[in-house]
Formats: C-alpha cells, structure tokens, sequence
C-alpha cells in the first residue's frame, strides 16, 4: 500500500474516532457547565489546567520516544513495552505526590483540592495506556477506539451520576474510571488482537535511565507546549477569583478540543516522518509541502468561522451566563492556524533528534506568553489570557521553523499561505462589511472564502485529490 494511502488511512481513523470523542467531551462539559456556573465552572477547568502537567509528567516523552523507536525497530517492541512500562510507573508515583503536594499549597477552596485529589488516582493508571504502542505500528484504530471507549465512559458517568450540588471531585472519580476502562481495552487490543504478551519485569536501572534519558527532551517540550496553551489558563485563575476564570474555561476548552484533531493529525505523521530520517531530504519535502498547502486552507476556515460567531456559539453551548467568554474565544482560536503550520517543523525536530532545540524554543514561547498574559490579565481578563496564548506560538512557530531549515531541510512555507492569506483577510472584510448580525456575517464569511479558494486553487485541486485518495503511488499527501 502507497505511504499515503496508510497515512490517509490512519487519519481518517483518527479523525472519525476523535469526531465521537469531542461529541461525548462537548456534552459533558457543556452539562458540567450548565450545572455548575461560571465560578465554580472556572475551578473545575484550573484544576484540569493544572492535572495536565501531572499527566505530562507521567508521560515525559516517552509516548512519542517509544512510537518512534518501534517505527524505527519494529522487531524491538515486545522488549520496549515491558521497559518503557516501567519507567512509566515509576514516573506516576512520583507525579502523584507532586500533585497532592500542589493541591496542598494552593490557595483555592477545599473543593479544590478534594478534586485534584481526585484526579491523582487516574494518574497511577496511567501508564498502562498504551497509545503510544499502536501508534508506533501504525494501528491507529486503536487509538480511536480507546480515546473514544474513555470519553464515552466519563461521559456517561456525568450523565447518570452528577447533579446540581454534587461535590466537585467526584468529577475527577469519573475520570479516573474512564482511565481504568481505557486501560482494559488496551491490555485486551495489544494482546488478544496484537499478539503480544503481558511483559516481564526487569527493573534493570540502567535500561529505565538510558530510555528516560532519551525520552525527557520531548518530555520536557511537550511540558512546555502544554505551559503555552494552560499557563494564561492557571494564571487566570490565580490571579482572578471571578466569573472570568470560567468564560475563558468555556472559551479554552473550545479551543482545545480542535487543537486535539491538529495533535492527532501530527501523531499520526510521526512515524512516516521518523523513518525518512535517513533518506534524502527530497523525499521529507515531498511529505511535508502538500501537507502544508492543504491545511493552510483548513485552519484559516476553521478559524475564521468560530471567530466571527465566538459569543453566539458560547451561549448556544453553555448558556447565556458565559457569553463574557467571546472575546477570548474569538481570539484563543487563531492559534489553531498557527499551530498547525507550527506543527510540521516542532514534529521534523523531534523526528531528527533535535527535541533539545525544540524545548528550549518552546520555553522562550511560555515566557513570552505568560509575561504577555500577566500584563494584560489585570486589565483585560481572559482576553489577555488568549492574546499572551496566541503571541506565544506564534514565536514558538519562528523558532522551530528557522532551526528546520538550518539543521534538516529548506521547507519553505510562504509559497503555500500566501493565497489563504488573501482569502482569510478579504473574507473576513466581507463578512465584518455586510452585517453586524453574527450568524449571517458568518456565512457571509465562509461563503467568500470557499469562492476564493476555488477560484484561487482549481488548478492543484484535482492533484490533491490524487493525493487524498492514494491514486498516484508517486505522490505523498499530509
């Protein structure tokens, strides 16, 4: 099968699971919110904002270094799994205690620190997800398959078990129940489906600290880029005991959940990326142009819809108490664009090796973010939370870009953003000129820009549906 046929593949996998998913999060948390109100809504999500480090931190990198040794090695992958499992489980007590630590010294309500009390126990099932297995063979629907069975589980639980004046941290039981379930269902698709067994224990101390020597870079920068996208989150709620902890909280999490489909995109491209470190870079350009002159056209769509109708599409989903949030929404969400064209060359870093580069650019980035957001918070709320948050990874983008082209390859990306570009600023014109009203502005808007990249692309169209559809054995999509 053509390398882009599997990659096709694998994405639309991801993407028809990641769909279900974001439909069980979506409701559950728009419900979350519903019940609880802004304020206490806003504690919910700092405490969510803050476990996602303590998740990380169980992980440091180790997902993404054994998926790509497994791509590299494939006939290694019965012993990484015992290995890479271990040092897992040693990160995760140690990660719990940190935690309860932090939820100790926090001064946030008792309700606080009963929920990140909560959440810690999911962290000692963590370990045993096992994602970063399938990903390293390719089996994204697998990886489907568990996010999904996880989120519909916390789901449902929210559904059947919390109401209005239920104690905040049995939200984070549910979580942790979800985590158990997932954590079954990859026990049982590695083994029964895969054919791989239960892994013997070794604890062999220099085997761990050689893997979690390699993995702590990209675990490191993967801790930072979680700090630029949920530091102005935790910043927010330090500073500000009020109902705009929530707004942003209801903004943020929009924002996440598409940012997800874009982590997903890349974490299927990682392994073809991983195993084209050795071959011409001619072959790593012809993977990773189109991927770039696609998704420059998605991204600004994307963006520029949920930016023109921010407020409505709050209110629709939480309810009119949180329709403080649109302007950090309207902003929060063109870091999406920029993320996506950041993507490509953060993930060549960590392909080749250069994650040591991409996390001290990722730690300039949080600087930059959170001195922005720490400015402007005082004033503005969770606008200045968004616009330090969307500073950040555009900086985080210039970095990682100038070090591709001097360390890997020249990919260039101006040739490919130059035409959405036009499109995004004339429709936005269009949209913003015709009507205040925020629905028909919206349609307006896209309606313009879907003209414009007709008229603007027909001719590449027909080749990128080629691609798209694994026609040409010769050509490389995404």
């Amino acid at each position: 099968m053509p390398a882009n046929a599997g990659l096709a593949r694998n994405l639309i996998w991801l993407t028809v699971g990641e769909s279900a998913t974001k439909v069980c999060t979506f409701l559950a948390f728009t419900y979350l919110g519903r019940t609880l109100g802004p304020e206490r809504y806003g504690n919910l999500e700092f405490s969510l904002g803050t476990v996602i480090f303590f998740t990380l931190f169980v992980q440091m990198g180790l997902g993404s270094y054994g998926a790509r040794e497994i791509a590299r090695k494939p006939e290694r992958a019965q012993g990484l799994l015992g290995e890479i499992l271990e040092v897992r489980i040693l990160m995760a007590l140690l990660s719990t205690v940190l935690l309860l630590l932090f939820a100790y010294a926090v001064p946030k309500p008792d309700e606080v620190f009963w929920l990140l009390g909560a959440y810690g126990l999911s962290l000692l099932a963590t370990p045993f997800l096992l994602l970063w297995f399938f990903q390293g063979h390719d089996q994204m629907h697998w990886v489907a398959g568990a996010t999904l069975i996880r989120q519909a589980a916390f789901a449902a639980a929210v559904f059947v078990f919390f109401r209005e004046g239920s104690p905040l941290w049995t939200v984070g039981l549910f979580e942790t129940g979800a985590v158990v379930v997932c954590v079954a269902f990859c026990i049982w698709a590695a083994g029964a489906r895969m054919g791989f067994h239960a892994p013997r224990p070794s604890w062999s101390p220099s085997v761990l600290w050689g893997h979690l020597r390699l993995a702590v870079p990209i675990g490191l920068s993967n801790l930072a880029w979680s700090a630029l996208w949920f530091f102005p989150l935790v910043l927010l709620g330090l500073l500000r005991a009020d109902e705009s902890v929530g707004w942003f909280g209801a903004a943020h999490r929009a924002t996440m959940a598409i940012h997800t489909f874009v982590w997903w995109y890349f974490f299927n491209m990682l392994p073809s990326i991983s195993r084209l470190t050795e071959r011409p870079r001619e072959e790593l350009r012809r993977l990773i142009q189109p991927s770039i002159e696609l998704t420059s056209w998605g991204g600004p769509a994307m963006a520029l819809g949920v930016s023109l109708a921010a407020q409505n599409l709050l209110t629709l989903a939480y309810g009119a108490e949180f329709s403080g949030g649109g302007s950090a929404l309207a902003t929060l969400i063109w870091a999406i664009p920029v993320t996506i064209l950041s993507g490509h060359y953060r993930f060549i870093l960590i392909a080749f090796d250069l994650q040591e580069r991409l996390l001290v650019w990722t730690l300039i980035s949080v600087a930059i973010a959170c001195a922005l957001a720490y400015a402007l918070i005082p004033t503005q709320g969770g606008a200045g939370a968004a616009w330090g948050l969307l500073a950040g990874n555009v900086v985080c983008f210039g970095l990682c870009y100038g070090t591709v082209v001097r360390r890997v390859a020249s990919i260039g990306f101006l040739r490919s953003i130059w035409r959405p570009g036009l499109a995004t600023a004339a429709a936005l014109a269009a949209g913003i000129g015709a009507t205040e009203s925020a629905w028909p502005r919206t349609v307006i808007a896209l309606a313009a820009y879907g003209a414009l990249f007709l008229v603007l692309e027909w001719r590449r169209i027909p080749q990128w549906r080629q691609r798209l559809l694994g026609s040409s054995a010769q050509a490389t999509v995404l």
